[in-house]
């Protein structure tokens, strides 16, 4: 039906009306509906609708029941596109309670959906579950859509401002609190705090950055610094005495005492200045695997296990006479050298020297002479060494007391005359297949010549021989011959001037040329005239 208004009283108690309410344009804005209560001084009380604004305004309490099974939708069809707003207790409510007995779950808004909450406290008596099943990461915004909170599964929760606590106590039950993962560049933590207090006397504490650095002043209540492996570095004991069990690095260069007056400088050349004198309370000084290098005894005594180096350029003896000067590539030494050992050494600890007694000295390798000159005792010039041929000049006379070997491939002496013990000269031997050094007989025909080769001038120079001609097999006398690597070429036999000639044939040996006064004769020869 259409009326202006209905009113439904308590006269009918057990009966439910369906009312279907309708406006249509024109109406006024009393539109309304009511139900239990009327109209009382202008106030809608009871069920009204305001057709203006499309309003349904319960005064009294609403229940709604429906199946279990049953969704209550109010708003819009939700196949429609356009948008609507849902208010629930607007001005003049101070207290809501919905759901109060058996509901266990509350969904406000969908996934893709924003719910906003506008009260200004909010007390929530249980769990607060953020994202749905399934999904790893849920997250809270700011009303700019910025995301302050992410929270990971149960592993990781990621605030993206700062964090504000109005408590005493920030409290991780876990083994492992880590404060500031890998892209934390710098962690600035506690700079307004004036007292600091990180651990516990029995916990550990450990620095990880690789510099730490404290800009006030450092109190250890313990005795010791220990290294990462738990080994006791520095130890501070009594009131002045600190220990260091290893080495001290300062990056500086400079070791001040506490007038502020530079007592060591550490040059990066590895080079130390001391500006006052060096006191040393022990008697040794060890490098750093343990070994005793300088050993100060009693009387003024030094003693250098090792190499020593001097930065000057002179050692001084007591009486500040210099000894030794130590120039670039020599080292001159103003009196005698004594050595007590009889050996001189080199850099790989091999024995290059040896003095023996009786002034005899041994050189194992090689003697290298700097002025190309060796001299006798006397100052005299001995020997001389040729720069770039090796070669070497005996100034005086040489004496071979052994074998001598010439390796070369011409061996000249320029003597004016020879003398030669030997009773007997082999020539024409060669290199032995065995040693490689020594001569030796030959083993194979090596198709040459072998004899003595006389050089003299006729008109040109020229070449007598006298020799074993190879090609021939018989002993050959040129006047004139032609040598073609070590084989001749015979161009003019020789006479032979002799005063008798025997020869030793199958005869047997005699005279065959014989003189006697001033006559010549043929002897132990028959001369067969043969037949005519």
């Amino acid at each position: 039906m259409r009326a202006k208004r209905i009113d439904v009283g308590a006269a009918i108690t057990d009966q439910y009306y369906n009312v279907l309410l309708t406006e249509t344009s024109g109406d006024s804005i009393e539109n309304s509906i009511f139900a239990d209560g009327g109209q009382d001084s202008g106030s809608e009380v009871g069920l009204s609708f305001n057709p203006v604004n499309d309003t349904l305004n319960i005064g009294g309490n609403l229940y709604i029941n429906g199946a279990t099974s049953d969704d209550i939708v109010i708003g819009m069809d939700p196949n429609q596109v356009s948008s609507i707003d849902l208010e629930f207790f607007n001005d003049g409510v101070r207290g809501i309670e919905m759901f109060k007995n058996a509901s266990r779950e509350l969904s406000i808004g969908s996934t893709l959906g924003v719910s906003t909450i506008h009260s200004f406290q909010h007390s929530i008596r249980g769990d607060i579950l953020l994202g749905a099943i399934g999904v790893q990461t849920a997250s809270i915004k700011s009303i700019g859509n910025l995301e302050n909170i992410t929270i990971t599964d149960n592993t990781l929760t990621e605030f993206a401002g700062d964090m504000a606590m109005e408590g005493n106590t920030f409290d991780v039950r876990n083994p492992l609190f880590n404060l500031g993962n890998s892209n934390s560049t710098t962690v600035n933590a506690f700079r307004l705090a004036d007292t600091i207090t990180i651990g516990s006397t029995a916990g550990f504490t450990s620095f990880r950055n690789p510099i730490v650095r404290f800009e006030g002043d450092i109190r250890i209540d313990g005795n010791a610094i220990q290294a990462s492996d738990g080994q006791e570095n520095i130890i501070m004991t009594g009131v002045y005495l600190t220990r260091f069990s290893g080495d001290i690095q300062v990056d500086g260069t400079d070791i001040l005492v506490a007038g502020g007056v530079t007592n060591i400088t550490m040059n990066t050349n590895q080079n130390t200045i001391f500006a006052g004198d060096i006191h040393i309370g022990g008697n040794e000084i060890r490098n750093s695997d343990g070994d005793l290098n300088i050993t100060l005894g009693g009387s003024g005594l030094v003693s250098v296990a090792s190499t020593l180096r001097v930065e000057g350029n002179t050692i001084q003896s007591g009486a500040g006479v210099t000894n030794i000067t130590l120039s670039t590539g020599f080292t001159q030494i103003e009196a005698d050298l004594r050595v007590n050992g009889d050996n001189i050494r080199a850099s790989d600890n091999a024995v290059n020297i040896t003095m023996e007694g009786s002034t005899n000295t041994t050189v194992a390798g090689d003697i290298t002479v700097g002025s190309n000159k060796i001299n006798a005792a006397d100052t005299v010039h001995a020997i001389s060494l040729v720069n770039g041929t090796g070669a070497v000049g005996i100034v005086s006379d040489l004496t071979a007391n052994g074998n001598l070997y010439v390796r070369g491939g011409t061996t000249n002496i320029l003597s004016d005359s020879i003398n030669l013990r030997d009773k007997l000269i082999d020539i024409g031997l060669g290199v032995s297949t065995v040693t490689n050094f020594d001569l030796a007989v030959p083993t194979s025909d090596e198709n040459k010549d072998v004899g003595l080769l006389l050089n003299y001038y006729d008109s040109s120079a020229k070449k007598a021989a006298i020799f074993w001609d190879d090609s021939l097999g018989s002993i050959g006398i040129a006047s004139d011959v032609t040598e073609t690597s070590q084989v001749l070429s015979i161009n003019s036999y020789a006479k032979i001037v002799t005063k008798s000639i025997t020869i030793s044939d199958c005869a047997g040996t005699s005279d065959i040329i014989e003189c006697e006064g001033t006559t010549r004769t043929l002897a132990n020869i028959t001369i067969d005239g043969g037949e005519y």
